[in-house]
């Protein structure tokens, strides 16, 4: 089973990601969803998951999803950092080896899909700790 965190804090692009997720894994799927970076941190903590998907901009003043994926990538996690506006400055202001996939709004469900086979393969792999961050 792929235990898997959202940390988003609009609720629609979180229902709407953890739809198609569920849709399109092959393997059986336990999403939870939470709205900050500090409940994001809590969870990761008590909880052990295979993947994080996280916004780069969340609506905390102080903690962002930079912050999240490095925290994440800590208790490794393979970490998905979401955002609408892609470009290497904004992406790289935290540490770049806490990134394992760069996902640009809006996605596809290919994308996605994508994703789930990277996880996969990095599992395989053992490459949890890869430095190399992958933007499409």
């Amino acid at each position: 089973m792929i235990k898997l965190l959202i940390v988003e804090d609009q609720r629609e692009i979180s229902d709407l990601l953890k739809e198609l997720l569920t849709l399109l894994s092959k393997k059986k799927i336990r999403i939870d969803q939470c709205s900050n970076a500090r409940s994001a941190v809590s969870m990761i903590s008590e909880k052990s998951y295979d993947i994080v998907f996280t916004d780069m901009d969340l609506s905390d003043k102080f903690l962002g999803g930079d912050f999240v994926a490095k925290w994440a990538k800590d208790y490794n996690c393979f970490v998905v950092l979401c955002t609408g506006c892609a470009t290497p400055a904004s992406l790289l202001r935290g540490d770049a080896r806490s990134i394992d996939y760069v996902l640009r709004k809006p996605f596809t469900a290919e994308e996605l899909r994508y994703i789930i086979s990277l996880y996969d393969k990095s599992k395989e792999e053992n490459l949890y700790s890869t430095p190399s961050i992958e933007i499409l």
